[in-house]
Formats: structure tokens, sequence, C-alpha cells
């Protein structure tokens, strides 16, 4: 708390010194430059569609376990100790597998989305960079630490379309 009131104090008093010493000021919603994208949004797709593939094979492994544990129970008082051991055994293993392959989708997801993420900070870098020189700012704050700043001096619009027309 103490620190965001060190920050928001110094963003009032750069704002008063940004008239009187002719500092050039802007600021960007990071998030939303980069959410906005094509590229992102395309990233995005593709993580919900291997999402969904993954959601689809362990859908089909939870039937094979809930057929095995149907069959267990249909079987237990029939079988012989080791054929129910042996069956005990098999959906053991199955529910394992289970949890490995959903531990596995999930953290590739992880990684997938991560690797999105740094791409698109690192262009967002780049492209903030250049737009900054270009324009001649001397300060561009993220739009979370503002309060308020004047909407002809955010320039999220044209981060997230220079960011398109980068490949």
């Amino acid at each position: 708390m103490r620190m965001r009131a060190w920050m928001i104090a110094a963003v009032m008093l750069m704002a008063t010194s940004a008239s009187a010493a002719g500092l050039r000021i802007a600021y960007v919603d990071v998030r939303a430059a980069i959410e906005n994208t094509k590229e992102y949004q395309a990233g995005i797709a593709k993580l919900k569609a291997l999402q969904a593939k993954r959601q689809k094979e362990l859908d089909a492994l939870r039937k094979q376990i809930e057929a095995k544990q149907e069959e267990l129970d249909k079987k237990s008082m029939v079988l012989a100790p080791e054929k129910l051991s042996a069956l005990e055994d098999e959906l053991k293993d199955l529910r394992k597998q289970f949890e490995r392959k959903r531990e596995d989708a999930q953290e590739e997801l992880r990684e997938k989305k991560m690797q999105l993420d740094l791409r698109m900070m690192k262009k967002f870098r780049k492209v903030l960079e250049a737009l900054a020189k270009e324009r001649s700012y001397d300060f561009v704050f993220g739009r979370p630490v503002l309060l308020y700043a004047a909407p002809q001096h955010e320039i999220t619009a044209e981060i997230t379309k220079r960011l398109d027309a980068a490949k």
C-alpha cells in the first residue's frame, strides 16, 4: 500500500513537472494491447484446440476406467482371487496412467501458454520502444499503475495495430 502511494505521488509529480518541462508521456494497457492482436488470439485458439484434444483423450481413458470398474464390480464375487487381483492391478494402472496424462496435458498447456506470452511480450517490447523513440516519449507508463490519464495519451490501440503489422 505504501509503495503504491509513492508510485502515485511520483506520477503526479512527473505529470505536474511534465507540462512545465515539456516532457512527452504516454500510457498503454499492456494486457489489452497484446490480447487484442491477431497473433495472440490465434495462439489462444490453438491452445484451446489442444486442450480439447487432450480432454478427448482423457475422456476416452476415463471411460476405460469406468468400464473396468464396472467389470470388477460385477465379477468380484465370482472371480478367483488371483484374477480379481490382476483386474484390480489393471484398474490401478489405468488410474495412474490417467493422472499422468492429465498432469502432462496441464503442464503442456501451461508451457505453450507461457511461450506464447513470452513471445508476445518480446514483440510488445520492441514495438513499444520503436514507437516511444519515434514519438520522442520521455515516459510510457503501464495502465494498472495510473489512477487517471487523459485519453489522448493512451497508445494501446497503436501498439496493437503495430504488433499485428509486425511479423
